[in-house]
């Protein structure tokens, strides 16, 4: 499990994280700004980036499990040539700038998506979907929560069992076959993961489920 250090604070900043204050400023001028400790020890400058990227990722994990878990993988990667001296300190910040920035504007738009997703929750559910790996099915799920969830739902258990009952029932109708060869989606992009939806879903539907609600529950688009 991820989890960030909050032994190591940039104490100079106050409230503003180095990730707010990177929207207004460059990476070095952040590290200008750090105490004269901190600032002056490589090491210590990178844990202190490597705690603030660690924070973000757990703080926006739940709205795309899948997403931030390659995220952690690459910053986990970049800590590990850092530490065996892999990559220089200069180029080290190089990169480790492009994944803050990738992380600030949420940036899912350099990933390989269909192009008929276009809301960060439609692809967040398809990031989640495992195996499945279908367009048209987290258009549907999308489509129906946005249709059909009533005010209030978060919190109240009632409304939420509702929304779980409407993504079990587009999963059960993709993996019979209603829509799915509809002209919505053509043969070549559905095949694939229709052949193997049955097994999938019989083994773990109220898994899958139990995943794509927590996404839901934490996407700021079902409000």
């Amino acid at each position: 499990m991820l989890v960030a250090d909050s032994s190591v604070k940039l104490s100079s900043f106050e409230d503003h994280s180095m990730l707010q204050m990177l929207k207004i400023k460059n990476l070095y001028s952040i590290i200008e700004s750090m105490p004269e400790d901190i600032r002056n020890n490589a090491d210590a400058v990178a844990e202190t980036i490597e705690n603030n990227i660690r924070k973000l990722i757990i703080d926006e994990q739940p709205t795309n499990p899948k997403y931030y878990d390659k995220i952690s993988t690459i910053l986990e990667d970049l800590t590990k040539q850092r530490k065996e001296q892999v990559v220089d300190y200069k180029n080290y910040l190089k990169e480790i700038e492009v994944l803050i920035k990738k992380l600030i504007a949420n940036d899912q738009e350099s990933e390989d998506y269909p192009l008929s997703l276009k809301s960060k929750a439609q692809k967040s559910l398809y990031d989640n979907l495992g195996e499945i790996k279908s367009a048209y099915l987290a258009l549907k799920i999308d489509k129906e929560i946005m249709s059909r969830k009533k005010d209030n739902w978060r919190g109240d258990k009632i409304k939420e069992r509702e929304l779980k009952n409407i993504i079990k029932q587009v999963l059960a109708e993709y993996k019979n076959g209603i829509g799915v060869e509809a002209g919505i989606v053509t043969i070549k992009e559905s095949k694939p993961a229709y052949n193997n939806l049955g097994v999938l879903l019989n083994k773990n539907i109220d898994e899958t489920v139990k995943k794509l609600f927590n996404i839901v529950k934490n996407q700021s688009d079902y409000v």
